[in-house]
């Protein structure tokens, strides 16, 4: 370890059990936690996100859970100044933990975000998210090649909201946002021990496809209180996996089976674009998901980490 102060990040995709390995710790270590979830921090989304339950919320402290509004304006630099603001005022006797799935959010935190990357203005973010809603994201990605095609190439699944953040900086700045990656990050303040949790694909699949049918008589209900709130189709929090599906089903468009089996197709897919992003990171020791004394052993990990000055003594 560094002279920085560390910061342990559990990171892997989605139903690997991340939560449920973070509050285990918490017996373990005087740690609070900060979730590196794009939509957990919308309230009401609770299902859907599979945000922590009351009972894991009250055995340690949580950061970003339901603390917005759904539709309010959330990005990866949002969330990497608000964990950054969080873990500075944690006292030094606590080890702050990044639990989360959305790779984006955890690099731009642990990585540093680039020195020439700014708010959006609210006018702004408006116009490029009725261009989107207008047009689509094929007719938005084809504004952005026509602006930023090396942004355009590295987007080239097309994914709306990676669109919409590049679009508004150049509408914002007048600029390419693929400049700002020739700049040096800003250096973080601290040092990072990253665990990851995996499982074989085949048995990562079912529990995900099983998790998708438990969750969904819940999620079509708060799909439904979601746009009974106002909330449009098309704002960024609804075009979240599981969220996009059930208002599909809600509008008559599709029937329950097909949602379901939609549900759980998306989120496999996500799963493995999460997998595939947590993979590229040489930093992360990897830990069997399934393992019957995974706690033990990420534990001794961490203790080999230098972290003992966090641990509980006397607890086995």
């Amino acid at each position: 370890m560094s002279d920085k102060r560390p910061v342990l990040v559990l990171c892997g995709a989605t139903a690997t059990g991340k939560t449920a390995l973070a509050v285990a710790l918490a017996a373990r270590y005087r740690m609070e936690v900060i979730s590196a979830d794009a939509r957990q921090v919308y309230a009401g989304m609770e299902v859907g996100t599979a945000a922590p339950t009351p009972e894991q919320l009250a055995r340690v402290r949580h950061h970003a859970v339901a603390m917005l509004q759904p539709g309010t304006s959330w990005s990866a630099a949002d969330f990497a100044r608000f964990a950054q603001s969080v873990i500075e005022a944690m006292p030094p006797t606590t080890l702050p933990v990044v639990v989360g799935g959305a790779g984006l959010y955890i690099t731009a935190l642990t990585d540093g975000l680039s020195p020439e990357l700014e708010p959006t203005p609210a006018r702004v973010r408006l116009a490029v998210q009725r261009i989107i809603d207008l047009e689509g994201k094929d007719a938005a990605w084809e504004r952005l090649c026509a602006v930023d095609r090396a942004a355009a190439e590295r987007y080239a699944d097309r994914n709306p909201r990676r669109i919409q953040r590049a679009l508004e900086y150049h509408a914002t700045t007048g600029r390419p946002i693929s400049e700002t990656w020739q700049h040096a990050p800003l250096e973080v303040p601290f040092e990072t021990i990253r665990v990851g949790l995996t499982m074989p694909r085949e048995r990562l699949y079912s529990i995900i496809n099983q998790r998708c049918n438990a969750m969904l008589p819940g999620l079509l209900e708060e799909t439904q209180a979601l746009l009974g709130a106002g909330l449009s189709p098309s704002d960024q929090c609804m075009q979240t996996v599981g969220y996009a599906e059930c208002v599909a089903y809600l509008a008559g468009s599709q029937s329950r089976a097909e949602t379901l089996a939609q549900f759980q197709q998306s989120t496999r897919r996500y799963a493995k674009r999460q997998e595939t992003w947590f993979k590229r990171d040489q930093r992360i020791t990897w830990f069997d998901a399934l393992s019957p004394t995974l706690v033990a052993d990420v534990d001794a990990f961490l203790l080999q980490c230098g972290l003992h000055a966090y641990h509980l003594t006397g607890i086995p």
